[in-house]
């Protein structure tokens, strides 16, 4: 990770921030096609945890 990060001149938290940014459109796509308003705050959950942790990695 730290040579992707400075083949684009960042440091590596800013790139890990990027990576989640970035990946937050997709996971929004696929929270409008999830169905009722319990799956969908569970969805919203799951997913926000799993953007949230860094595989357990102090930043």
């Amino acid at each position: 990770m730290q040579s992707m990060a400075a083949a684009i001149g960042v440091f590596v938290p800013v790139l890990r921030f990027l990576l989640c940014f970035a990946a937050t459109i997709p996971v929004s796509f696929f929270h409008r096609v999830v169905p009722g308003s319990l799956p969908k705050h569970m969805y919203a959950a799951l997913s926000g945890a799993i953007l949230f942790c860094d595989g357990g990695r102090k930043v």
